[in-house]
């Protein structure tokens, strides 16, 4: 470290002067540059400390793909001062191939949840996801009276291995999956002891469950926080009146949900008229979508806060 300059008998006065004042710009200089290693160390040790704290869970990496740093990142109070966030999510996919590129082209803060079993749902997965869109698998699950959700369907009369074999293969068949969503389900998701195995192997590869609510009975929820599975609800479903008005009308009604709580969760289909509304209300409010790994974590930081 710098010392002070002795002071001779019959220096300049001058020069003592700007001599001493060199050496205290030279100590602060070094003060600062200390300071300032120090911040820079602290801060790199939070950003290990954050990595390691994701990467100690596969559901924490899961919703950490293409989130950003979380200082930038509006908590549900902030959203709330801005209009709210929308997560948008498009079920039945690969079915149709022509409708599910229809759905690709939307913009890629929108959620594609595909069925698994469409012959073409691997590929168009898989270009979902090069274009920036997070993808779901839209897993067939036993609906109430009698509907049939299609194949490989989750039954609640399969055994936990059964069914953990079939959501295997589910989960096989849409690449680039980050989380899961039911297609039906209203049986299904209604049985906790059914829900358990799935829930299991949700929580073995890191993923997620975001609730299509296809019953009031649903047990997601119970079953996904006692597994340590994040996961969340659908607010609006677009399209059960398939008609421009009818869409526009809960298009309105996740706007009003959004404004009030921060933050509403939306499930459409690849139907031509929910795709033609779409098309014109995300042009307008692309700034308010998020991907739904986001409003599953705005929902999680909601849920903690009114603890």
């Amino acid at each position: 470290m710098k010392k002070l300059p002795k002071i001779r008998s019959g220096a300049d006065p001058v020069v003592v002067t700007l001599s001493i004042l060199a050496a205290v710009i030279g100590l602060f200089s070094i003060g600062m540059t200390i300071a300032g290693v120090r911040s820079d160390d602290n801060s790199s040790q939070s950003s290990v400390v954050v990595a390691r704290t994701s990467d100690s869970s596969g559901a924490q990496s899961s919703l950490a793909r293409g989130m950003g740093d979380a200082s930038r990142r509006a908590d549900l109070s902030v959203a709330r001062m801005d209009g709210g966030r929308i997560a948008l999510v498009i079920d039945d996919l690969g079915g149709d191939p022509a409708s599910t590129r229809r759905a690709l082209a939307l913009p890629a803060a929108v959620t594609l949840a595909f069925l698994p079993y469409p012959p073409a749902t691997p590929a168009l997965a898989a270009m979902g996801a090069r274009a920036g869109h997070e993808i779901i698998a839209h897993v067939p699950m036993q609906a109430d009276k009698g509907a049939y959700p299609g194949m490989e369907a989750l039954e609640i009369v399969l055994t936990p291995e059964e069914i953990t074999a079939r959501l295997e293969s589910a989960l096989s068949r849409v690449p680039f999956a980050i989380g899961i969503n039911n297609h039906m389900g209203s049986r299904f998701t209604s049985d906790a002891t059914a829900l358990a195995p799935v829930m299991r192997v949700l929580k073995a590869r890191g993923l997620f469950f975001f609730d299509s609510k296809t019953t009031p009975d649903t047990k997601v929820a119970e079953a996904a926080d006692r597994a340590g599975v994040p996961n969340a609800a659908r607010d609006v479903f677009l399209d059960d009146v398939q008609t421009a008005d009818a869409v526009t009308a809960e298009l309105d009604r996740a706007d009003r949900i959004a404004r009030t709580t921060g933050l509403a969760t939306v499930i459409g289909h690849p139907h031509a008229v929910t795709l033609a509304v779409l098309e014109g209300w995300v042009a307008r409010n692309k700034a308010r979508l998020i991907p739904l790994s986001e409003a599953l974590r705005l929902k999680r930081q909601g849920l903690q806060a009114q603890r």
